[in-house]
């Protein structure tokens, strides 16, 4: 358990030892700005509803990814980690768009930062446009 003295919060100290025995080796300035960034209340402590609210926000930006990673490979047809023109292309014809191969490859360029295909990476990137 995070909370090892059962006060009803986790310190630093706690936060410090449950990390270790992950076998994690994180600085202890890191692991403070972890705090800092959790404990919303300012107090040095991260209550119940503080570390619950991280979780539920890693739980949703987790689900929000492998939704992106499905509808990614789903047009990554050819499974090889990229969508070129021609998946981007046939996946709009899919959806009822009619674009010629010179639109598709200007929207590649534009998600990859000039190259002719995108990534998991440049399409996660863009979804949060």
């Amino acid at each position: 358990a995070l909370d090892r003295d059962g006060n009803g919060f986790i310190d630093i100290k706690e936060l410090e030892t449950f990390i270790m025995h992950q076998g994690m080796n994180i600085p202890q300035e890191q692991i403070q700005e972890l705090v800092e960034k959790i404990d919303t209340n300012q107090d040095g402590k991260i209550q119940f509803e503080e570390f619950e609210r991280v979780m539920r926000e890693m739980m949703e930006t987790d689900a929000e990814e492998k939704m992106l990673k499905e509808i990614f490979d789903s047009i990554d047809r050819n499974r090889d980690g990229v969508i070129k023109v021609e998946e981007l292309k046939y996946a709009l014809y899919c959806l009822g768009e009619d674009v010629s191969n010179e639109e598709v490859k200007c929207l590649l360029q534009f998600a990859s930062n000039g190259l002719d295909y995108v990534t998991f990476e440049d399409f996660k990137r863009i979804s949060k446009l």
